[in-house]
């Protein structure tokens, strides 16, 4: 019997490949005492980024691997593959530092994004982002800005705040999000997106629930990716 396997399967099985390997490599400079390694795999229901769908609504494996010097530099490879017969595959590449100003910790980072089943669909986004823990409330602040470049005509814009509490006791957390987003990436020149859920962590693993939504939904076919929608994931430290 011959067995045919689905292109989008076999290009989410050379990723996977692909990461196991990096990981291997990245665990060898884990080694020194001036380096630290972790990664994660785990699945989503709908793989949204500020509240749009980026798997055509079918659920995503998605890999992700760090490695950090303890000057706060860090490098971090992360992966999205559909499981579904969508082909928008994704992989980003990120560097950057993190560092703390008080209470307050910084992050500056670049990313390039690659979607290798797209054509003329990469790009990098610089990302600045501040996180205060104020007491039982995490807050964090972040803005995104992607510059006219090659696939870019104009340039993207995201801001966004976050927040995370616990919720009694057990490794329970509340969050939620609301953002902005201007430019390129837009139906209209501007959208908002938000979403509340809960979290729940328990040693390596983690599980969410998710609702989200955005303001960019006027058609029957932009509603089925942006329109509101309850996600799911759960992801196991490796």
């Amino acid at each position: 019997m011959v067995v045919f396997w689905p292109p989008h399967m076999f290009r989410v099985s050379v990723i996977l490949a692909l990461f196991l390997i990096a990981g291997n490599h990245w665990q060898a400079f884990a080694q020194a005492d001036d380096f630290d390694w972790y990664s994660n795999i785990g699945v989503v229901s709908d793989d949204r980024l500020r509240g749009v769908s980026l798997s055509e609504n079918q659920p995503a494996l998605q890999l992700e691997s760090t490695l950090e010097h303890a000057s706060g530099f860090y490098a971090n490879v992360w992966v999205s593959a559909p499981l579904g017969d969508s082909p928008n595959e994704e992989i980003d590449l990120t560097a950057g530092r993190s560092f703390e100003v008080g209470r307050v910790n910084l992050d500056i980072s670049a990313t390039r994004y690659s979607y290798p089943s797209l054509d003329a669909s990469d790009f990098t986004e610089l990302n600045a982002s501040a996180e205060w823990d104020a007491g039982k409330w995490v807050v964090r602040g972040i803005l995104e800005y992607s510059p006219p470049q090659k696939n870019l005509e104009s340039a993207g814009t995201y801001y966004s705040a976050e927040v995370q509490r616990p919720v009694g006791l057990g490794g329970l957390a509340f969050t939620a999000s609301v953002g902005y987003e201007k430019g390129e990436f837009t139906l209209d020149g501007s959208k908002w997106d938000w979403s509340t859920g809960l979290v729940y962590s328990a040693e390596r693993l983690d599980f969410f629930v998710t609702y989200t939504n955005t303001d960019d939904n006027e058609t029957n076919i932009v509603q089925e990716l942006s329109g509101a929608a309850i996600v799911l994931g759960l992801s196991l430290d490796v």
